[in-house]
């Protein structure tokens, strides 16, 4: 029996309108009792517009928080709904399902619904470096008809990333290279994930870190062989900019498109989320996502390049001070940072101490003023997340 899946992405075209006033609702399933979301409602029709059934009342629509990327470089966070399955089977009549939440309404065609767990078969194409590697990061096409186009796109990638530092040193050259992995598309601008491959390039600065990807759920499911410990770039050949974030826990991979703003270089996001894979975390904060704090405040010590320790001289890269205060205290304060504090040491060499705002909240800390972690405007990893990749891949 074929499943039945409601696309999250379809989803959230539906919530966009209804969600304003419900961002408290985002975690339904974790709200009280008589504060919970309304059931999302189906009807089944045929092509004629006739009824088929019953109304079908769903579980309440569930969201997490992907990992955003705006074109100024600034990362955050924008809500996605997850995938809903539907009961039963395929009526034999069925045309379209018509979707109600929220007061909007959404019609998906049938054939849309119909869920496969898998790619079609091995990759047609794999390609590796010309030379050998010990750590190959997968990419995985979609969207491309064209594998010697997508494999471009890869080496493309692959060459920039060996410019960058520390990839472009004489410990991580001879080590890192990519693993792309080619699957043709099932039609011109179709996606074997459900992404958004055609529409407007929008280049807005300042209105939020919007998020451009496919199926998580249905991408795990197809590339749970081929990614590295749930780790993986799906490259999306979309007329749109932009890309989201992986999600280690769920073995969701990472999003990014071909096409970028004016300024802007899709590969830093790439590379952004390659960070994720060899163990570093995000050093940015979000404030103004309260409905996040089951993420933003679950416990959390010490990662590679973020601590809840104040004192530099018990962060785990402690090793590697340059700048610390003999007292404990961190060594840039919010209130440093508010009042404009500037790094007194001489030659532009980045500090390594511990400044505060880390792991999406304000009373974490990370090693530097600014990372590729923090943000894609930053020229390059800081010293301690570089030390760590080195580490990690040598």
């Amino acid at each position: 029996m074929a499943k039945l899946t409601i696309p999250g992405t379809a989803l959230d075209a539906l919530s966009r309108s209804a969600q304003s006033g419900m961002a408290g609702d985002w975690q339904s399933a974790d709200a009280p009792e008589g504060q919970q979301a309304e059931s999302l409602r189906a009807l089944w029709f045929d092509g004629d517009g006739r009824q088929i059934g019953e109304e079908m009342a769903l579980d309440p629509m569930g969201f997490d928080l992907a990992e955003g990327f705006a074109p100024d470089g600034r990362i955050g966070a924008e809500p996605v709904a997850r995938d809903i399955d539907l009961p039963g089977e395929l009526p034999a009549e069925a045309d379209h399902l018509m979707l109600e939440w929220g007061g909007e309404r959404l019609t998906m065609q049938a054939d849309d619904l119909v869920r496969t767990d898998d790619m079609p078969g091995e990759p047609l194409c794999r390609k590796f470096p010309d030379d050998a590697r010990s750590y190959y990061y997968p990419v995985i096409s979609d969207g491309f008809l064209d594998a010697e186009a997508f494999f471009a796109q890869v080496a493309d990638l692959t060459d920039w990333m060996r410019g960058q530092q520390p990839f472009d040193g004489p410990e991580l050259e001879p080590v890192f290279g990519m693993e792309a992995l080619f699957w043709a598309a099932p039609g011109e601008a179709k996606s074997h994930f459900g992404a958004p491959l055609t529409g407007d390039m929008i280049c807005t600065v300042g209105t939020g870190t919007p998020v451009l990807l496919g199926s998580r759920e249905d991408a795990a499911r197809k590339l749970g062989a081929f990614l590295l410990d749930g780790q993986g770039l799906v490259l999306m050949n979309s007329s749109q900019r932009g890309g989201a974030g992986g999600s280690a826990p769920h073995d969701f991979p990472a999003w990014a498109s071909i096409n970028a703003c004016p300024g802007e270089d899709w590969r830093r996001i790439a590379l952004h989320e390659i960070g994720h894979s060899l163990g570093l975390e995000d050093e940015y904060v979000l404030p103004d996502l309260p409905v996040y704090a089951t993420w933003r405040d679950m416990a959390f010590d010490s990662g590679a390049n973020a601590t809840s320790k104040a004192n530099p001289a018990k962060a785990p890269w402690k090793t590697q001070l340059n700048l610390g205060d003999d007292e404990g205290r961190p060594t840039v304060s919010h209130a440093d940072q508010d009042g404009g504090w500037v790094d007194p040491r001489p030659g532009g060499k980045p500090l390594v101490g511990t400044v505060a705002g880390a792991h999406y909240h304000e009373k974490y800390f990370r090693p530097s003023g600014d990372c590729l972690m923090r943000s894609l405007a930053a020229p390059h990893f800081c010293p301690v997340c570089q030390q760590h990749i080195i580490d990690k891949l040598r």
